[in-house]
């Protein structure tokens, strides 16, 4: 009998953890969804698209103070955007970052998972 209360508890533990399992997709999936479907060049109008078809909570763009890959300090014109992705265990979101150009042309864009606790 305790055998079979023990398995029955597993079984609810397991059941209640693959309920917590969310449906948002990955940094990896948006990665490969934001190359497909937002080439280099893409207006800002079209990202902003993009994420409000996926009801992906974004900012306006803004201009952003940052060094860039040659270490020369730069101005940069952005969106950001994120996804809670929050789990029984942790707190984390996705974070992106869209670059834009002068002509609010897509310039490239970071996709990551950032933990925000426990």
């Amino acid at each position: 009998m305790k055998g079979l209360l023990i398995s029955i508890l597993c079984f609810l533990i397991t059941l209640a953890f693959g309920a917590c399992r969310s449906s948002q997709p990955t940094a990896e999936e948006l990665r490969r969804l934001i190359a497909a479907q937002l080439p280099v060049g893409s207006s800002k109008s079209q990202v902003a698209t993009f994420l409000d078809s996926r009801g992906i909570r974004h900012s306006e763009m803004k201009d952003q103070f940052e060094y860039d890959d040659a270490h020369e300090y730069k101005k940069f014109r952005i969106i950001t955007a994120s996804i809670q992705r929050n789990s029984f265990w942790t707190k984390s979101q996705i974070l992106m970052v869209f670059y834009f150009d002068d002509s609010d042309r897509l310039t490239k864009y970071d996709v990551k998972n950032v933990n925000t606790g426990l």
